[in-house]
């Protein structure tokens, strides 16, 4: 099924967005009321853009990326398997919601594979499309994943800034040219911003410790 089902239209979807906002907004998110706008409208915004290009099904992947994390926003220490428990409320919300059965196959299998890029030929094009879309949404709002980093997650600074060096080296090469195409700006500012904040630490604590 390609497009919106008839039976399955904007109304539908309104009612995922919403719950998935409401989630968000509640005081025990550990990612914060600004995961919404900062990480799921961005990963929405790009799923359905990459789409077309990769011949994948909007409404697979619009439902999926509203509900891909949906485990980690509600048990924040679920975040090392939240792609297979939010693929499993996926499932289930679906479900009790009423869509089609194939399609709620479809979206649990693009959450379940989301947390790296799938490969062109690897995957489904939505599991192919949702796992790009969530490494572009990083890309294009590193002042929140520094907020993830070190205020949610508490890592070092070393280790916080590996991470982004990570997405905007070997993760954003292994992109599809059409999702590296629509994030190349993004993703040079965030070289920037590492290769800054680098030559910072070097300038301030050069190799063999502090000045003294």
């Amino acid at each position: 099924m390609n497009g919106t089902h008839p039976s399955y239209g904007h109304r539908a979807l309104a009612e995922v967005r919403a719950q998935v906002r409401d989630e968000c907004s509640r005081e025990g998110n550990r990612l914060g009321v600004a995961f919404f706008d900062q990480h799921l409208e961005r990963v929405v915004d790009y799923a359905l853009r990459l789409a077309p290009a990769l011949q994948a099904d909007p409404l697979q992947v619009e439902l999926a990326a509203w509900l891909h994390d949906l485990s980690a926003v509600r048990d924040f220490t679920t975040l090392p398997v939240h792609a297979e428990e939010s693929a499993r409320i996926a499932r289930t919300l679906l479900a009790e919601q009423g869509w089609p059965a194939h399609l709620i196959d479809g979206v649990a299998a693009a959450i379940a594979t989301h947390s790296a890029p799938v490969a062109l030929g690897q995957g489904t094009p939505e599991q192919v499309c949702l796992s790009c879309a969530d490494v572009m949404s990083q890309l294009a709002r590193p002042i929140y994943w520094c907020f993830y980093l070190y205020q949610v997650r508490g890592l070092p600074f070393g280790e916080g800034q590996a991470w982004l060096r990570q997405r905007a080296g070997a993760i954003f090469e292994a992109l599809p040219s059409a999702a590296r195409e629509l994030v190349a700006e993004e993703r040079a500012a965030v070289a920037r911003l590492i290769g800054a904040s680098a030559a910072a630490t070097e300038r301030d604590w050069p190799r063999g410790g502090p000045r003294t």
